[in-house]
């Protein structure tokens, strides 16, 4: 499995798993939408530590 079918790959995950979640309590009370949802954030998270990248920036640039 190359590096942007894993990256698939875990944004599905995450998006099914975060569903589970979002049925169960609200998350978001308002403000500003935010460029990113919180899937994105969470995928580029775990993809980020997974690959050994060292900061937000390296993460976000990927």
């Amino acid at each position: 499995m190359d590096r942007d079918d894993f990256v698939i790959a875990v944004f599905l995950l995450v998006c099914e798993q975060y569903g589970v979640i979002r049925q169960q309590c609200r998350l978001r009370r308002g403000g500003f939408n935010p460029a990113l949802t919180d899937e994105e954030v969470i995928t580029m998270e775990i993809c980020g530590e997974y690959f050994k990248l060292e900061c937000d920036k390296d993460i976000f640039a990927y």
